[in-house]
């Protein structure tokens, strides 16, 4: 099924967007968690309210980013991820890990624990050897971490906090999340492949929205206290300098080399901004038209594509929740690069 009608313009910068999937039913796509754009970035993962109600069970699905090739992928699935070699969705369910063809098929099992209420597939590694897998039961959070070739999973920490868990430095083998490591303090960490070696980045104004700055290493946050701004922070300093500032910036996302971000803005929504890092300005790409309310639904959520293409983001502008990508013109970039 293919939305209806499904491609603008914004009125007011011109950008064209592309809502990417079907007008009936509530929709909202994985935020920061999991990499779920396809390595040639042509298809993502979006999820679907089966029903109009806040415990409605969860459908994951694909798309193709011209809003084409909408089809079911999995039931009563949790976050999810694209293997690196954009053959394979690995979806987190109640019990386990289930591998499924991105272009549809059977499903099999990649792990499978009775101990655990839920699990999501967080982050594979380039090498495709390990996924990494956030688990929640009796025992609280843990990081689990499946090898892929032979099932094996090994419990790599336990704690009481484990939120945005996702792959860091373009998966050069390390992880990003906020959490409570074993002995230490809340706060923003990057840690290794084995669950250990844990540096906490020097945010001390966080919204605890984040995302990696590309390959570089560094991590991007917004911050609200003391002013409005987007902070970089390098794992393990002691301070953290700002990016640009001004706006009511909430939401940040970057490309895969940390030229490029992306941020959506509230308390006042003046609009997704482009900002280009080495020179730090930035613009207007588009409105999203979201009410930023209480439910997760009504927040943007930005996503940018790997090669910093289109920002994908939610918005319940039409009165329900669907995704939407915007596309960002040549010249903005020639306009920021200057």
């Amino acid at each position: 099924m293919a939305p209806d009608q499904n491609e603008t313009t914004d009125e007011r910068t011109g950008a064209r967007i592309v809502r990417l999937t079907p007008s009936a039913g509530l929709h909202y796509h994985q935020y920061c968690y999991g990499q779920w754009i396809a390595p040639d970035c042509r298809a993502l993962l979006v999820f679907r309210y089966r029903e109009l109600r806040r415990d409605s069970p969860i459908d994951l699905y694909r798309v193709n980013t011209d809003g084409t090739g909408y089809e079911l992928v999995a039931e009563n699935a949790g976050w999810s991820t694209i293997s690196v070699d954009g053959k394979f969705v690995f979806a987190g369910t109640a019990g386990g890990i289930l591998r499924i063809p991105l272009s549809g098929g059977k499903s099999d099992t990649v792990f499978r624990s009775d101990s655990y209420r839920g699990m999501s597939a967080n982050a594979q590694t380039r090498d495709g050897q390990f996924l990494f897998c956030h688990a929640f039961g009796e025992r609280g959070h843990e990081l689990v971490r499946v090898q892929l070739d032979t099932g094996n999973a090994k419990v790599l920490f336990q704690t009481d906090y484990l939120m945005h868990l996702h792959l860091h430095d373009e998966g050069r083998g390390r992880l990003l999340a906020t959490v409570r490591p074993p002995g230490l303090e809340w706060g923003i960490y990057t840690f290794d492949v084995d669950g250990k070696d844990f540096r906490k980045l020097p945010f001390t104004r966080s919204t605890n929205h984040f995302a990696s700055l590309g390959c570089t290493g560094k991590v991007i946050t917004t911050v609200h206290s003391g002013g409005n701004a987007i902070e970089i922070g390098t794992p393990g300093d002691a301070f953290a300098e700002v990016l640009v500032e001004g706006e009511g910036f909430w939401h940040p996302t970057a490309d895969s080399t940390g030229e490029w971000v992306a941020c959506d803005t509230n308390w006042p929504d003046t609009g997704l901004m482009l900002v280009h890092v080495p020179t730090r300005r930035f613009r207007v790409l588009c409105f999203t038209g979201t009410s930023g309310g209480h439910p997760q639904w009504a927040h943007a959520h930005l996503r940018m594509s790997p090669d910093a293409s289109y920002v994908v983001f939610d918005s319940d502008k039409s009165g329900i929740t669907q995704t939407y990508a915007v596309f960002v013109p040549p010249e903005f970039k020639a306009e920021l690069r200057g």
